[in-house]
């Protein structure tokens, strides 16, 4: 039985490993298909396209606004409700 369970337990490894190595070259051969469309994009001058697609290579993302306030009038008060705290320490 111990043997039989150590059998199982070698084919289920062997089959890790070689699904493991199999995904290591399908992603390395990708990564080089991805390359060489880029180093086109850069070659065509399309030079947008290849900063478009090195940003998503590399995940950045463009930064957003930090506020964006609906009530203007009130965002205003809070910040002046804020920064005149330190006024009134100063005095």
């Amino acid at each position: 039985m111990r043997r039989k369970r150590h059998w199982h337990l070698n084919i289920k490894t062997n089959n890790i490993e070689k699904g493991s190595t199999n995904l290591e070259k399908e992603i390395e051969t990708c990564k080089t298909v991805y390359k060489n469309k880029i180093e086109q994009l850069f070659n065509s001058n399309k030079s947008s396209d290849a900063w478009k697609g090195l940003s998503f290579m590399s995940g950045y993302k463009s930064k957003s606004c930090m506020l964006a306030a609906d009530d203007t009038l009130a965002f205003a008060n809070e910040l002046n409700e804020f920064y005149n705290r330190f006024d009134t320490l100063d005095e």
